[in-house]
């Protein structure tokens, strides 16, 4: 006997409810970074019309410091594709294209999980088009803030302006932590703690002793950049206009570039836009590729 359309609807929906799953997305910081972050988000599906999307944020070591916040509730059913577009919209998500590798999934597929984490690593435009690596003598440059030009290697000029991108784009102390190069996050941690027992310090005028620790920031507390030190002052991140003769021959800079005094921030080489294409010629004659790269910001 036939069984009527109505009577079958109880089954798909118990079939519905056996596939109902949960995605988890879990990114943890290199064991040498201090204080060691970490990200989680987990995506529940309620059923074939909703899911909600958890995340939890914090340091290891620090368990007072860690939170964990539902951030939204979204028309389902749950899908690698809907997990792509929530991550793509959800700017505080953003983990520094350093930490791709670290990205660890579970309820995708192997196909899905690298896609996910390229994602949410932020992976632009800019960045996938440069496929091939760039050659062992290359030498970024682009204008500085003052009209000159700025040439610095690669790998530093990438980390200025990840850095430069980090504390302009963070709007809490987690997302500035997971987006800062690894390497540079550690050399700043100790000013930032000096930072932090300062305001202390301010806020417990009467106290005897200041504490041996200060604990990092709440990862969803509210950041500023001028919180960093050496930030407001423009004195970080670093500006490669005052180290250019690392970077350049002597001819260069005995030829093209003339030093500027300034009175708070200290002498840096200024380099005029109308030595570019005699500069270019030098650089190349002593084995250089001059890359231009606008689309960093780094001076």
């Amino acid at each position: 006997m036939q069984v009527p359309a109505a009577n079958a609807q109880p089954e798909i929906r118990q079939e519905r409810k056996q596939q109902q799953r949960d995605i988890l997305i879990r990114c943890d910081a290199p064991e040498h970074v201090f204080p060691r972050w970490f990200l989680e988000i987990t995506f529940l599906e309620w059923n074939d019309q909703t899911f909600s999307v958890y995340v939890h944020r914090g340091n290891h070591g620090y368990p007072s410091s860690n939170a964990i916040r539902k951030l939204a509730t979204c028309p389902g059913p749950l899908t690698a594709r809907c997990v792509r577009h929530f991550i793509r919209t959800e700017k505080s998500l953003a983990i520094g294209a350093s930490y791709r590798d670290r990205v660890q999934t579970t309820g995708l597929t192997d196909r899905q999980a690298p896609v996910i984490a390229a994602t949410l690593a932020r992976i632009g435009e800019k960045t996938r088009r440069q496929k091939v690596e760039d050659p062992e003598n290359a030498l970024y440059w682009r204008t500085a803030r003052d009209g000159g030009l700025v040439y610095a290697d690669p790998q530093t000029a990438r980390a200025v302006a990840q850095t430069h991108r980090a504390i302009e784009t963070s709007t809490t102390w987690g997302e500035f932590q997971s987006r800062m190069p690894a390497d540079e996050w550690q050399d700043i941690w100790e000013g930032i703690q000096d930072y932090l027992l300062e305001c202390w310090r301010e806020q417990n005028p009467e106290a005897e002793d200041d504490p041996d620790e200060i604990p990092p920031p709440n990862p969803w507390s509210p950041f500023d950049g001028n919180d960093v030190p050496g930030y407001a002052d423009g004195d970080y991140p670093q500006w490669l206009q005052q180290s250019l003769e690392t970077y350049l021959p002597d001819e260069v800079l005995g030829k093209i570039a003339r030093p500027v005094c300034t009175i708070l921030n200290g002498n840096y080489w200024r380099i005029r836009p109308s030595a570019k294409t005699e500069l270019l010629r030098i650089l190349k004659e002593h084995g250089y590729e001059p890359i231009h790269r606008p689309d960093l910001k780094f001076w």
